[in-house]
């Protein structure tokens, strides 16, 4: 360990130093990143282990991933440029036993209660930068509640929070945060079904089965977001992810679409993917280029060129930036591991082929 230390101390400093470049302001150091994890667990003397510099994929934004000795299982993520505690993971306080029903002597009002007030003592401005309850799921080993931002004209913004509460003792299991300065948005020119009707319009898409655009707010502006499923007229079934511009109309993101030649009448069951339960990062080793965003206790991101994936434990399904991807059996977190079926293999080395070869697999 010591050996490693001595190795990681002038790699580290370069990466400081190019980060420092980067981004035009000063990063924090180690010390003061592992001294901002004990101000937020109330713990001056926490024994801590393995800080690593990283930066993330999905935004860019440099970031330590810290561990506690390993006899308490818990890892934290501090904003390396602000200092911000973003995430805290305790491996052992959610239920061992997971089940498909809600559990526990805890009701789901009583958690949410427990999550609400964990998240006010740890994100300064919940109670003022207009957060609301956005999501509430049982995720089979304890509940999860996000509250997100909401602004002008009710459009969402990425300032988010989630708590996973054990609903046997009320621990929390994880806190996971994302704070960036609140944008203003600008007030919408398209309404919601303006959006659906431009994405049809670029798709090809006849008959909507199903849509739900949310307003937005962030680097590309004011947008209508949303997941279309429908069929075209010689009656594929498709399913795209869209991004429409609130003022303008103009169409600013649209994936790949998932379709089968015989579409279902009106919804059919995309084809489910099946195998042996195995870690996505044995999986991710075999395909060029995949790289996994470990995201503690909320599963992970992995990412394929262009392509996305997020595996929460406890889902059945994965969401792709193609759209949702059916598994024969629910993603496992098992001893730090993410379990999911080996099927998945053969998505993720698709998304790694050159897009010609996708393209004569695709016919």
């Amino acid at each position: 360990m010591m050996q490693h230390r001595i190795l990681a101390a002038p790699v580290c400093g370069l990466l400081l130093l190019l980060l420092n470049v980067c981004y035009g302001q000063t990063t924090i150091t180690p010390e003061q990143a592992l001294d901002a994890v004990r101000v937020f667990e109330g713990n001056p003397v926490l024994q801590l282990q393995n800080w690593e510099l990283k930066e993330d994929e999905w935004n860019d934004v440099p970031y330590y991933d810290i561990d506690a000795v390993e006899t308490l299982r818990s890892s934290w993520t501090v904003d390396a440029l602000t200092g911000e505690v973003t995430a805290a993971v305790y491996y052992d306080a959610l239920m061992e036993e997971g089940s498909d029903e809600p559990s526990g002597p805890l009701t789901q009002d009583q958690c949410r209660q427990m999550a609400l007030d964990y998240a006010r003592s740890k994100y300064s401005g919940l109670d003022t930068m207009g957060f609301e309850l956005h999501d509430q799921d049982w995720e089979g080993n304890g509940w999860r509640f996000v509250w997100n931002q909401r602004v002008a004209y009710g459009a969402w913004t990425s300032n988010a929070v989630a708590v996973y509460i054990n609903p046997v003792d009320g621990a929390i299991g994880a806190y996971i945060s994302n704070r960036v300065p609140t944008p203003v948005p600008d007030e919408p020119q398209i309404t919601a079904q303006q959006a659906i009707d431009t994405v049809k319009v670029a798709t090809g898409i006849v008959t909507v089965y199903s849509a739900e655009p949310s307003l937005g707010v962030g680097p590309d502006g004011t947008c209508w977001t949303f997941e279309i499923q429908g069929g075209d007229a010689q009656g594929a079934y498709l399913i795209y992810s869209a991004g429409v511009n609130a003022v303008t109309g103009e169409i600013i993101g649209l994936d790949a679409p998932m379709g089968s030649p015989s579409p279902p009448k009106p919804f059919g069951k995309p084809s489910v993917i099946t195998g042996e339960s195995t870690s996505i990062r044995d999986l991710a080793a075999k395909v060029p280029g995949a790289k996994v965003h470990w995201l503690g206790k909320e599963g992970a991101k992995v990412f394929v060129g262009k392509e996305r994936y997020t595996l929460v434990p406890g889902k059945d399904t994965i969401e792709s930036t193609g759209g949702t991807i059916k598994l024969s059996a629910k993603i496992k977190l098992v001893d730090g591991r993410l379990m999911v079926p080996s099927g998945l293999l053969d998505v993720l080395k698709s998304a790694s082929a050159p897009k010609k070869a996708r393209q004569s697999a695709a016919r």
